[in-house]
């Protein structure tokens, strides 16, 4: 029995779906490990080329040079071309030698050439004719000036995966240290199982903005293979674990044709592989609330306890030829920080009890009391009255207030990985194959402890890759990926309790859930091949890629009726205003909502890294994305079709929701140029000037898209209460009986209209505009890196970027004064709310970095970054945060950008004490082995936008029966920005300082018209290295996140409701001061 047909009793069989594709996927694993030796290899995306010339500037055709990998040996050999160059690609981060010879010439070698990830490193010789010496050894490492490749990138090496403090160990806290991209490197977690800053969430977000643009337009790539998530942009379903990672790039604007399917950041991390020497680690991290300071909401620091382990190993199965390598990180964390909510009072609570015993409020507040009682802000409404929104007087008791509470949490975590890689025919072919699994249960935590429901994720990552070298000049490599996510809540406790939202109340601070039954499952298929071409000046890589997405989900939102109050007092009299059910609206019975989308991408590009001459490189390319259009496995797509008419108001007025082949067609126009450059005006590699222009586009995620799932004729959303003229019934419910024992009100049983909606009733619809276009964005940059004294790199740029066609969904069928009749009718009488997901979003960015850094050298290193910008637009994000006060001007929406900070400092540093480093004894063993590391980030605040959620007349100043609209702008005397923590605790903000617009009129307030507080933590490690033999030592750590205990404010939506209790206060913090004892064994 599938979930769709299992209408009456919800999903049971969910969990024996989940069981069948996990014992599949496990098959499918177990394969691909045993057909390991199919064509495999990790990111090879980076090349070693120069010029070698005599003494006196001539080039050296014919010459010899070879380029070994350090640690594990391989080689590479090509010779000079007539122009004197040579170019050795397709190699991995690492450290390299390499040697030059030529005939009645010294042999000439460079040690020590570090590389990294998608790097091209100039290395040129100068050779000098033969005599008694016959090779002349080079120990210098090569320039860091980036002279053969324009763009705006920063790199996170091996060194600061080991020694940097990572809080939850979670190395994507590195990438907001990294040069144009501003925000806090606190990893943000969606979906269900989504919790903690670590290694084990199923969809993590960390928090940058690349070149002044959208976070969802990020893309995350393991190996050259993607895994990003499809449900939601700027996420990524795979979090390796930090000792399995060898290298992070983070290229803020892009200008190779080589990578694409997003416009921001490309967040690049290429794992370890085994080389010619066993080695390892194990490693124990501890915290607990001893070793934490208390938020400035907590009297004391909750109880917590965290502890994270793992080990790696790797090494050769064939010294030169066959390597492995595989790690393994767990968590067992229980304890929370706790959080502000706004709930009821024990005095309204006793008041219900005693003057409605039989109520179902009066049952509900006795046996789901809130885990605590309200302490503060404490407000008499009034008291009950008659009708879904009256109210009488004042009864002299509080009826709400906010409420500390510690949620009873916890957090179970695995991840294990493998790796191999294979010199099948050394210098013709290389096979590589790497795997992950990722599981996590976790219980976030409500403040009505009853309501808690314990979520499963597992993820599966695997990668195969061959490379084939043809000769010296042409190779193709080949690769296969997969990323696999599916998520598995436990069925609720108290499904006889309907999902119920009370104005006053806080997000989360409600009854029951209304989101039963649910689960996901999420396959994404990657295959791309590249073919390099290296001829005279020219290396051409030219190819394509194929991503599939498999996304299936039962999500039902409101299969238990959702019930929302005007106000608490309305709860106590049992008189909700609204209603919303799940429903075959052909029968009116509950039904859940499956949805299973399909969608083929496609792109092909051509790039060419062309060397001018000596001085100057270009990298010009095009490249072609093709994301296809989303298919439904069971043909069941339903979408708006508009209706005939002149104007807007005409066409949506007689629209109908029904069957559709497909949402839009496919967007064939996605072609996207790129140029950059690299000059090196003086020749010596000692500066460079550089600079780029490029498009690139995105995909639409298809979380909005997949709300198809509740749109008639086949499903329904519908909504009854007063505004719609159509009474319900309002109960618990009983789970041993059928549709869980809620009553179906005959307003659900009365069938479709001429528009596909509910005869006599309200139905809530999502719509894809049939035009829609693929979102892009012009990025550009222009700049130049210097070598100063000291081995310190200077790297100074201006970058900006102008995205058009990006996404937004917003409730189309309202329209201003709407509501001033008691009716809401808007334009199509059949539906509430049509959700249109459209493609008219613009945003502009300008801004500038300056870097300064100093690579690992004599046990020092240090990078600092500046970076400031302005970022404007009309929508945030492409769904979640477009909610535009007027439907008909969201012209009037744009402002600053939600995520815009003007200003952003970061510093990273490494100093291993010089102190006994080269003595013996007991001095070396006490006092030498010391190491300092530690990163900072000083951010100025985001805007913040002042609305309200309150219902017409309270709210909804426009009367169009759509929350979120702004008040008029406050006097002068009010501040924009600048507020000290105190008046942010105690309230920036009175709900009177801002006018309330005249009846049915738009507010005069700008969106985004304040500044929140700024942001900065200094996170330091002290650690004592001990040497136990000569290839074992053991390290002592203690880390300290936020080690100055900032306080950290943030002032979430809730902050900004003018109809929240806590309206102008901060009810959150980031996390204060926590200590983290470590011991780490490597040999």
């Amino acid at each position: 029995m599938s979930c769709r047909r299992s209408a009456a009793h919800g999903c049971g069989d969910m969990s024996m779906m989940i069981t069948a594709q996990a014992t599949s996927l496990r098959f499918s694993f177990l394969l691909l490990i045993l057909l390991r030796p199919f064509p495999a290899s990790a990111q090879f995306s980076s090349t070693i080329q120069g010029t070698v010339t005599d003494a006196q500037g001539g080039v050296l055709p014919g010459a010899t040079v070879q380029v070994t990998n350090t640690t594990t040996g391989l080689a590479r050999t090509v010779t000079t071309s007539e122009d004197g160059v040579y170019r050795v690609f397709s190699l991995g981060a690492g450290t390299y030698r390499i040697e030059v010879d030529l005939q009645g010439f010294r042999k000439s070698q460079r040690d020590v050439v570090s590389v990294g990830i998608s790097e091209t490193t100039r290395v040129d010789f100068t050779m000098e004719v033969s005599g008694v010496i016959e090779s002349v050894t080079v120990a210098a490492a090569a320039p860091l000036v980036e002279t053969e490749q324009g763009r705006v990138s920063g790199r996170v090496d091996r060194i600061q995966l080991q020694e940097m403090p990572l809080n939850g160990r979670n190395l994507y806290n590195l990438i907001a240290l990294q040069p144009g991209v501003t925000g806090k490197g606190v990893s943000s977690t969606f979906g269900a199982g989504g919790s903690g800053n670590d290694s084990f969430s199923g969809e993590s977000a960390p928090r940058i903005n690349a070149s002044g643009q959208r976070d969802e337009a990020n893309s995350f790539t393991v190996d050259d293979t993607s895994t990003n998530g499809v449900a939601r942009g700027g996420i990524t379903n795979l979090t390796p674990n930090a000792e399995s990672v060898e290298e992070v790039r983070v290229v803020a604007n892009n200008f190779s044709a080589v990578d694409g399917r997003n416009s921001g950041a490309q967040i690049q991390v290429i794992t370890k592989g085994g080389t010619n020497q066993l080695h390892g680690s194990g490693s124990y991290y501890f915290q607990n609330d001893t070793l934490s300071a208390r938020n400035v909401f907590e009297t004391e620091v909750p109880a917590f306890r965290k502890n994270q382990f793992g080990y790696s190993v790797g090494g050769p199965i064939v010294r030169n030829q066959v390597f492995f390598f595989t790690s393994y990180e767990g968590l067992r964390q229980s304890g929370a920080r706790g959080s502000l909510f706004t709930v009821e009072t024990p005095q309204f609570r006793n008041f219900v009890l005693q003057t409605r015993p039989t109520s179902i409020a009066a049952r509900l507040l006795r046996d789901f009391a809130p885990g605590a009682d309200p302490t503060s802000n404490f407000r008499d409404l009034g008291s009950p009255a008659p009708g879904q929104s009256a109210t009488g007087p004042a009864d002299g008791i509080p009826d709400v207030g906010t409420a500390f509470y510690v949620p009873d949490a916890w957090r179970r975590g695995n991840q294990v990985n493998a790796r191999m890689d294979y010199e099948l025919r050394p210098g013709k072919d290389r096979l590589y194959g790497n795997v992950y699994r990722t599981t996590s249960y976790t219980v976030n935590g409500n403040i009505r402890p009853a309501f808690d429901v314990p979520v499963l994720e597992t993820t599966h990552f695997g990668n195969v890759n061959h490379t084939h070298i043809f000769n010296s000049s042409k190779l193709n490599e080949l690769r296969v990926g997969m990323m696999r996510l599916v998520g598995a809540p436990d069925t609720p406790s108290h499904l006889e309790v309907p999902g119920i939202t009370i104005s006053e109340f806080s997000t989360g601070s409600g009854f029951g859930t209304a989101s039963y039954p649910r689960g996901w499952w999420q396959t994404n298929w990657h295959v791309k091949d590249i073919f390099t071409w290296s001829r005279s000046a020219h290396t051409w890589k030219m190819g394509g890629e194929l991503r599939r997405m498999y996304g299936s989900a039962v999500n039902t939102t409101n299969y238990v009726p959702a019930y929302a109050f005007f106000s608490i007092l309305n709860f106590a009299n049992d008189e909700p205003r609204q209603m919303t059910r799940y429903v075959d609206p052909r029968t009116g019975e509950p039904v859940t909502a499956y949805s299973e989308l399909r969608q083929t991408e496609w792109a092909v590009f051509l790039n060419d890294d062309w060397k001018v001459n000596r001085k100057l490189t270009v990298n010009v390319g095009v490249r072609y994305e093709n994301y296809g259009t989303f298919v439904d496995k069971d043909g069941t797509l339903r979408n708006l079709i508009w209706g005939p008419g002149s104007t807007f108001a005409e066409r949506l007025t007689s629209a109908r929701v029904d069957f559709v082949d497909q949402f839009y067609p496919s967007d064939n126009n996605n072609l996207a140029p790129r140029v950059g450059f690299a000059w090196d005006p003086t020749g010596d590699a000692r500066m460079a000037v550089r600079g780029g222009y490029g498009i690139a586009y995105d995909r639409l995620m298809n979380l909005p898209a997949e709300n198809y799932r509740h749109n008639p004729p086949l499903r329904a959303s519908v909504s009854l209460g007063q505004v719609y003229g159509t009474p319900f019934t309002y109960s618990l419910g009983d789970p041993s009986k059928s549709y869980l024992g809620y009553p179906i009100d005959p307003a659900l049983r009365v069938g479709l209209d001429s528009r596909n909606g509910v005869v006599g009733a309200k139905v809530s619809i999502t719509a894809v505009d049939p035009n829609l276009k693929m979102p892009y964005a012009h990025n550009w940059f222009l700049g130049f890196q210097r070598n100063l004294p000291g081995g310190i790199i200077m790297d100074a740029n201006y970058l900006g970027s102008a995205g058009r066609n990006l996404h937004n969904a917003y409730n189309i069928n309202r329209y201003v004064g709407d509501l001033l009749d008691g009716r809401l009718d808007g334009f199509n009488p059949s539906f509430s709310t049509i959700t249109l997901i459209t493609s008219t979003s613009k945003s502009i960015y300008h801004g500038g970095t300056v870097q300064l850094r100093r690579t690992f050298q004599q046990g020092f290193m240090v990078q600092g970054a500046y970076t400031i910008g302005r970022a404007f637009d009309d929508a945030d994000a492409a769904v979640g945060a477009t909610n535009f006060q007027d439907a008909a001007n969201i012209q009037g929406d744009r402002a600053i950008a939600g995520y815009d900070a003007t200003h952003k400092v970061s510093l990273v540093g490494l100093w291993e004490l010089p102190f006994f480093r080269d003595g013996s004894g007991i001095g070396r063993g006490l006092l030498g082995g010391w190491q300092f590391a530690g990163y900072a980030i000083f951010q100025s605040g985001t805007p913040l936008n002042v609305t309200t959620t309150a219902a017409y007349p309270r709210g909804d100043f426009n009367a169009d029966g759509n929350a979120g609209d702004r008040p008029n702008a406050p006097s002068s005397s009010v501040k924009q920005s600048g507020w000290t923590t105190d008046e942010y605790l105690t309230g920036i903000f009175k709900p009177s300082d801002f006018p309330t617009p005249a009846n049915g009129q738009n507010g005069t307030l700008e969106r985004n018209a304040f500044r929140g507080p700024g942001f900065a933590d200094v996170s330091l490690s002290l650690s004592k290295k001990f040497a136990m033999s000569a290839r074992v030592s053991a390290e002592f750590r203690l880390d300290a996140f936020n080690a100055f205990n900032r306080v950290n404010l943030e002032m979430l939506n809730v902050s900004m409701d003018l109809n929240n209790n806590n309206f102008g206060r901060s009810t959150s913090q980031l996390a204060p001061r926590a200590l983290q004892l470590g011991l780490r064994l490597r040999f």
